[in-house]
């Protein structure tokens, strides 16, 4: 049988230091990355603002919601976390490269075929996630909620940090979330689990799923439910695809 050929010969293995080296680096480029992504977003802030408005006036409908600020640093600390999460969004791809080349020598060939692949499927399915949620959950989640409040004979006037705090972590959360099952594939055709496996943990997933929903998402049972399903199913097609590729024909 074939062995497995490793990037790295065993006489150019690099000491422990070495690595430690390799890491500070590449958490030293995440962050100047980070940075100038953040640098980049600022002066952006307003029309960034008016792009996550739009499921808010969807939502509305004719109500005619306006954000208001309550705080003397309202618009400040509002600007401050819209511009951090432009800046997360953006410098994910490059954040998920400096990971990849720091373990890409430690891997086999098939294991480095394989992690391109996953790298690849990450970043779509985390642009997907992101974009599903944007164009098809968050409007129905606001309106919910406006809703609610007219249920109880509130008047919502909702803040702006409120707005964009709920309106962020849901983006970023469903990003997050999608990633789950490309990386649940990886491990199954990297020999780590398999669909067997996976299907006897299943009620141990759905509940991790929720927890995972509960720290991603606002505080509210709604849009835990709302990411966890989508997830959810993700992670059953998932063990279906592991399964077809269990049963294809080895070479």
């Amino acid at each position: 049988m074939l062995k497995m050929k490793m990037r790295t010969p065993l006489n150019e293995r690099k000491r422990f230091l070495d690595h430690l080296e390799d890491l500070r680096k590449v958490i030293m480029k995440s962050l100047v990355c980070f940075g100038i992504a953040f640098a980049v977003a600022l002066p952006l802030v307003p029309m960034l603002m008016q792009w996550l408005a739009i499921p808010l006036s969807r939502a509305a409908d004719e109500h005619g919601v306006l954000l208001r600020s309550i705080q003397i640093t309202g618009a400040f600390s509002a600007s401050m976390r819209l511009a951090a999460g432009a800046a997360l969004a953006a410098s994910v791809p490059l954040i998920l490269w400096f990971v990849w080349r720091f373990v890409f020598p430690a891997l086999t060939d098939r294991e480095a075929r394989i992690g391109r692949y996953v790298l690849a499927a990450a970043l779509v399915l985390f642009v997907s996630g992101a974009a599903l949620c944007y164009r098809f959950i968050l409007p129905p989640a606001l309106r919910l909620m406006w809703r609610w409040h007219g249920w109880l004979g509130v008047s919502p006037e909702w803040t702006l940090n409120s707005y964009i705090i709920f309106a962020t972590h849901l983006l970023l959360g469903f990003g997050v979330a999608f990633e789950l099952p490309v990386l649940v594939f990886a491990a199954g055709v990297l020999g780590l689990v398999s669909s067997a496996g996976l299907r006897r943990v299943r009620r141990h997933v759905i509940v991790g799923v929720l927890v995972m929903a509960m720290l991603l998402t606002p505080p509210d049972v709604f849009t835990q439910i709302v990411m966890a399903l989508p997830v959810i199913l993700l992670y059953e097609l998932c063990v279906l695809a592991l399964a077809l590729w269990e049963r294809r024909p080895q070479a």
